[in-house]
């Protein structure tokens, strides 16, 4: 009899500290290197610096939530919240209905300015153009989009009337004189300034930080602003579901003491 009791009560102490071990479980906070949201060191093993960077720090740090840093891939990311296995958190995300559907959100952190789109210097076709509907419609042009990234809902609407496709997806799709890619901005860049595409999409944040950084970049490549774009999209932390209700009131919370 004492022998059963002493069995159970290890039993009981060992689900005790396993349940303890995952109540306190560390969030991952899976970024890529993006600046200036996300500034890597030289050899890219961490994140150094950033915009959002210093925001999720002073975040999580406030409500007191055990974090780490993981540089992945971000369709790995929307993957890892979507199966809700583990408690991870995407630090910069847009909201979309699907994400909406597949993960909870905190309050926004961000606002970005308004979207532009970069082209050559050289390009006297699109410097022409005065908004959004005009440079979409125009199928001689080569647009350039990242595979599996949102650019705000405006935008991912235009893209859809025009192009046909959803940007946000991550599974391959085909339209005429849309390249998908999965490099860098850094690199996509470089793919506008070579002519291997026309223009893309991007924040006016993230525009004018990589040219004033890149030379080349700001001697070869224009920001273009266009007529009907919007407000800059807010930025929120997206979580996987496990991560739980009240892990997330505690980051609102300490967003509301932080961002006013």
């Amino acid at each position: 009899m004492k022998k059963t009791f002493i069995y159970i009560l290890l039993i009981f102490c060992f689900i005790s500290i396993k349940s303890f071990a995952q109540d306190i479980e560390k969030i991952s906070i899976e970024y890529i290197t993006r600046p200036p949201y996300f500034i890597s060191s030289k050899d890219d093993s961490k994140v150094i610096d950033g915009v959002i960077y210093k925001l999720i720090l002073k975040i999580f740090n406030e409500a007191n939530i055990p974090f780490e840093f993981k540089n992945v891939p971000v369709i790995r990311t929307y993957d890892s919240i979507k199966e809700n296995k583990k408690k991870v958190c995407s630090p910069s995300s847009f909201k979309t209905k699907e994400r909406e559907e597949n993960a909870i959100f905190s309050k926004s952190i961000f606002q970005d300015k308004k979207t532009v789109i970069i082209l050559s210097s050289r390009n006297k076709e699109i410097k022409k153009l005065k908004n959004s509907q005009d440079v979409l419609a125009n199928d001689s042009l080569k647009m350039l989009v990242k595979i599996g990234f949102s650019y705000g809902k405006y935008i991912d609407e235009k893209v859809l009337f025009y192009k046909k496709i959803v940007l946000a997806e991550k599974n391959p799709q085909q339209s005429k004189n849309v390249i998908f890619t999965s490099n860098d901005n850094n690199m996509m860049l470089q793919d506008i300034m070579t002519g291997n595409a026309d223009y893309m999409f991007m924040g006016r944040n993230e525009a004018e930080y990589l040219l004033n950084e890149n030379s080349l970049f700001k001697n070869n490549l224009e920001i273009k602003d266009l007529n009907d774009i919007p407000e800059g999209e807010k930025r929120y932390i997206m979580c996987s579901k496990i991560v739980g209700k009240e892990t997330i009131d505690k980051i609102n919370n300490a967003i509301d003491k932080i961002i006013k």
